[in-house]
């Protein structure tokens, strides 16, 4: 909960969890997260705060409820194994971003309407498959939705 970081390391089961971080305000003081690198079998939970670039490798697995995340590098190896390791929590209308008829970022609203715009990084390829190949994007169901707006308009009224 605030605060900021250059470089957070995130080794072997770990688990980081991010609700909020200062906001970028430049060099020197840290503020925001620079990096923040995910191996082996960690686990990243992100609420909100300012996250320059998340880099994800090996088994660990990040997933991304909202803040700014302003890019992502993946080094597994998508090619061979299938397997999702990056969860996007957004609504329904997110979209690929394309660069010369690539796909180099998402874009869209998180759950709770912020919107999001982020990046891939592509230092790996072509050793390591894509970001987006590792990327699987949640929208919540419309009776979720539902619930969701229910719970705003009663919260409003009780005050």
């Amino acid at each position: 909960m605030g605060g900021g970081a250059n470089t957070i390391l995130a080794w072997n089961s770990s688990r980081v969890e991010v609700r909020s971080t200062t906001p970028f305000l430049g060099q020197p003081h840290p503020s925001g997260i620079t990096d923040l690198v995910l191996w082996h079998d960690s686990r990243l939970d992100y609420y909100g705060g300012e996250t320059e670039e998340l880099v994800v490798k090996m088994n660990a697995t990040a997933h991304l409820y909202g803040g700014r995340i302003d890019g992502i590098t993946s080094s597994q190896y998508t090619q061979y194994d299938p397997t999702k390791h990056i969860f996007i929590y957004a609504q329904e209308d997110w979209s690929w971003k394309y660069e010369n008829d690539k796909i180099r970022g998402i874009t869209g609203l998180w759950y709770d309407g912020t919107p999001f715009n982020i990046s891939f990084e592509t230092r790996w390829e072509p050793e390591y498959g894509p970001a987006w190949k590792n990327i699987e994007v949640i929208t919540p169901e419309p009776a979720t939705l539902l619930l969701m707006a229910l719970g705003g308009l009663l919260s409003r009224r009780q005050r």
